[in-house]
């Protein structure tokens, strides 16, 4: 095996199985520190497959339906677009590849000139068609027929860490990109707070598992870019809670689905005496959630990575 960023032949063993107790090591390179699995290239998910999504959802434990999946995703979105929104504008020509039901490109589809998908599992991308009304193609961007030299931006949500070739990976955007054209992308942050400085054991046996193939820290992730043609800006992003974190610093283990771990606590605001009591303790809540996010964001120990790199900078 050899380091596909700096061609090192030298690993740490980081972990000895993955999430559900599968045998597959994750290692480091001892020359620049790139974490991934052992021989990153035989990943054997065939993401096209119906059983893809019955394994890997926003509900941890059970498959979801491309229904489902966008009714959960879509809410949030438009914290997501508040992220990028500096990057759109209204001539824009946006391809975003690993779309899944298409949420995102329809939050931002009244923004941009032009938007589409890339989904190779056919259930999502025949659901953000007939449900969205977008252009999603259902295959491999290696294999679709889109444009070259075409889009004005291309976004990568949770995508990139799952590509076992990623410096060819970004030399094909490189060819769909105009010149001066933008790669935006999110991945899991290997730094994250509940690893790095937290050291949540049960947490660090959760974070290692398949499908992902990579595991970038920022220094990781803006060496690889930088490798494969796009240099730009590294920072972190926090979208899980306060809440969350607290969760699995008592519990030890996660919360059932992406949709209570990313909120703050809801309820009846209750009595009329007590109305205002209770309105002042959400506010509380969600003032602490916001300023806890930041600061991990300073730090760069947030949940997630997002980089911004240009073709031809």
């Amino acid at each position: 095996m050899k380091c596909v960023l700096c061609d090192g032949g030298d690993f740490d063993v980081v972990a000895a199985e993955l999430r559900y107790e599968i045998q597959r090591k994750v290692v480091r390179c001892r020359q620049c520190g790139l974490i991934s699995l052992e021989n990153p290239q035989d990943d054997s998910i065939d993401y096209r497959q119906p059983e893809y999504r019955q394994e890997h959802g926003p509900v941890l434990g059970r498959g979801s339906s491309p229904a489902e999946l966008f009714a959960i995703m879509r809410p949030f979105q438009e914290a997501r677009v508040e992220r990028v929104g500096s990057l759109l504008k209204p001539e824009c020509k946006v391809l975003e590849v690993g779309c899944a039901t298409g949420h995102f490109l329809d939050a931002i589809r009244d923004r941009c000139a032009e938007v589409t998908g890339v989904e190779p599992h056919k259930g999502d991308a025949a659901f953000a068609r007939t449900h969205c009304g977008l252009n999603v193609v259902d295959e491999p961007l290696e294999t679709s027929d889109l444009p070259r030299e075409h889009y004005d931006i291309i976004f990568l949500f949770q995508v990139f860490e799952h590509i076992a070739d990623p410096l060819p990976f970004l030399a094909l955007c490189r060819d769909h990109l105009v010149s001066g054209g933008a790669v935006y992308l999110e991945v899991p942050n290997v730094d994250d707070a509940l690893v790095a400085v937290f050291e949540i054991s049960a947490f660090r046996d959760f974070y290692y598992r398949l499908p992902h193939v990579y595991y970038y820290s920022p220094e990781t992730l803006r060496r690889m870019m930088e490798a494969g043609g796009f240099p730009g800006r590294v920072r972190t992003a926090q979208y899980y809670s306060l809440f969350n974190h607290v969760h699995w610093l008592t519990v030890g283990a996660p919360q059932p689905d992406q949709t209570t771990a990313h909120s703050v606590p809801e309820w009846v605001l209750g009595s009329e005496r007590q109305e205002a009591t209770s309105r002042d303790i959400r506010e509380f809540m969600d003032r602490a959630n916001r300023e806890y996010g930041a600061l991990l964001e300073s730090r760069n120990v947030a949940d997630r990575i997002a980089y911004c790199g240009y073709k031809g900078r």
